[in-house]
């Protein structure tokens, strides 16, 4: 599996070392991610499963990348590639930032690199993501990679916090609309 640099995030391999950042920074997380399912680690014997996962993954077409800043060496988040078809030549991206990290400049950053990448390097044609709308930010980040709005399905998930239905969203970009926008950073 590839690492890659931006201006400001290295994105890499976890490593066992890994392991108490991981714990410390998304245990202290009340919201981690554009996810709906990512859970904040209960313990640390449960972070060390998940980072002993993700780098079970790098041997599959579909892997898990850190997201180091590089100016402290914190673990801040992750980026997952999944549902990888190279007969469509389509897969789904998703993240997961910890909401210290209130840095949509790193994420983007990180998610135009590997958007990128599966483009150019992995004969990615389309490239899909979705989220539930309480997420808005989610949205903000993938208009900043140029992603587009494709679908909204309505009332698809009930929000115990907000005693409401939430919508279900879902964005896309293929390769074509991906080389005709100015990228930065990447």
């Amino acid at each position: 599996m590839k690492s890659f640099k931006t201006n400001d995030v290295l994105i890499r391999k976890f490593k066992k070392d890994d392991i108490d950042k991981v714990y410390k920074n998304f245990n202290s997380s009340n919201k981690i991610s554009n996810l709906s399912n990512v859970i904040t680690n209960k313990s640390k014997y449960e972070t060390q499963k998940i980072v002993e996962s993700a780098m079970i993954e790098y041997y599959t077409e579909e892997p898990i990348w850190a997201l180091e800043e590089k100016q402290t060496k914190d673990i801040f988040g992750f980026i997952k590639i999944d549902n990888y078809s190279p007969k469509n030549k389509i897969c789904n991206i998703s993240w997961a930032m910890v909401d210290d990290y209130a840095k949509e400049k790193l994420i983007t950053q990180a998610l135009k690199k590997v958007v990128d990448y599966l483009f150019e390097k992995r004969g990615i044609e389309l490239i899909e993501c979705s989220y539930y709308e309480q997420n808005k930010e989610t949205g903000v980040i993938l208009d900043n990679i140029g992603m587009k709005k494709e679908a909204v399905l309505k009332h698809r998930r009930f929000n115990e916090q907000t005693n409401t239905k939430e919508d279900y969203i879902i964005y896309s970009i293929n390769i074509n609309d991906f080389k005709n926008i100015k990228v930065c950073n990447v």
